[in-house]
């Protein structure tokens, strides 16, 4: 008569128990708890109980064989554990590794969310400051601006030199006539339209303005020497 160990049957509901919590924490589906609580070898009704129960140890000469019988059922029942457990790691590994790509997933698409936000925000509020700035150039404000430049001897960029502009110009082109004729003679003052033309030709005199071509950075100062000349040519041309 053969028998199987109790022990292992005693405790198999409770070790399906602690894996069917990890699969419900998992949210994973019925059928996966249903596996795991109920059909898995380890949870089957132990086959030998019975037998065991109503054969006891009678017969000296059969106990080395029972035993080894008993060993040999202990090692299955602990490799078929194994592969539970192992089956059970992989189910609730693939679950969590999929539940990580989805978080990084998430975060990326976020970032990048951020990153396009605050690129568009960047354009506006330089596009903003582009029109805002200039509107705010004063006759006062071009000629204060002029002054702080003749006494000091910093570098020079096409940004830094007060144009005779409301909007100020960004490239050569940006440079007319009506747009210096409008800046000049817009503002009141005490000054009459001949005296603002001749002031302003005193500071746009290609002599006078060359000595400034010293202090104008190197990349810009061809693109400097063409505005300069524009503004000259269109202060003649106001007369």
């Amino acid at each position: 008569m053969s028998y199987a160990p109790t022990p292992y049957h005693v405790g198999n509901s409770k070790v399906c128990m602690r894996y069917a919590c990890s699969f419900k924490a998992l949210g994973l589906e019925e059928n996966i708890l249903a596996w795991a609580m109920h059909e898995h070898p380890f949870n089957q009704p132990d086959p030998m109980a019975d037998q065991r129960k109503h054969c006891p140890y009678t017969n000296s000469k059969r106990k080395p064989m029972v035993e080894t019988y008993i060993w040999v059922e202990e090692q299955r029942w602990a490799t078929a554990q194994w592969v539970f457990e192992q089956q059970m790691r992989t189910v609730y590994g693939a679950s969590l590794d999929e539940k990580q790509r989805a978080a990084a997933e998430r975060r990326r698409a976020d970032e990048h969310r951020r990153t396009v936000e605050e690129i568009i925000a960047g354009k506006r509020s330089r596009k903003f400051r582009s029109k805002e700035r200039p509107l705010k150039m004063t006759w006062a404000d071009y000629q204060t601006r002029w002054q702080a430049i003749h006494s000091s001897s910093s570098p020079l960029s096409f940004s830094s030199i007060p144009w005779p502009q409301k909007i100020q110009p960004t490239t050569p082109s940006d440079i007319s006539l009506a747009a210096i004729a409008s800046f000049i003679f817009a503002y009141p003052g005490t000054q009459s339209r001949k005296e603002r033309i001749r002031s302003a030709q005193l500071t746009w005199h290609p002599d006078r303005f060359q000595r400034l071509l010293g202090r104008i950075v190197e990349d810009e100062r061809e693109k400097i020497k063409e505005a300069a000349g524009i503004v000259a040519r269109a202060l003649n041309d106001l007369k």
